[in-house]
């Protein structure tokens, strides 16, 4: 499975409310009230476990998770700097 399908299985998936339409790229599910704080930290674990990086502290910033995009560039980007 490629990272932008495991991203959007995954965040689809532990959704905190039923969504009725498909979440696009650029929606910001924070601003949206689909998570909450306990999704942000399994989405973390989720990341480092699924693609074996590591989230400093640094990179706890809500614009690296605010959407499917924004965690995809945020993965390849970890990825890029791990290679």
């Amino acid at each position: 499975m490629d990272a932008e399908t495991a991203i959007r299985r995954f965040v689809e998936d532990s959704l905190i409310v039923t969504v009725d339409e498909p979440i696009a790229d650029d929606d910001n599910i924070f601003e949206r009230g689909f998570v909450d704080s306990l999704f942000a930290l399994q989405l973390v674990t989720f990341i480092e476990g699924e693609f074996a990086v590591t989230i400093a502290d640094d990179d706890l910033r809500r614009e690296n998770f605010q959407s499917i995009r924004a965690i995809l560039s945020f993965v390849r980007s970890k990825l890029e700097t791990a290679a």
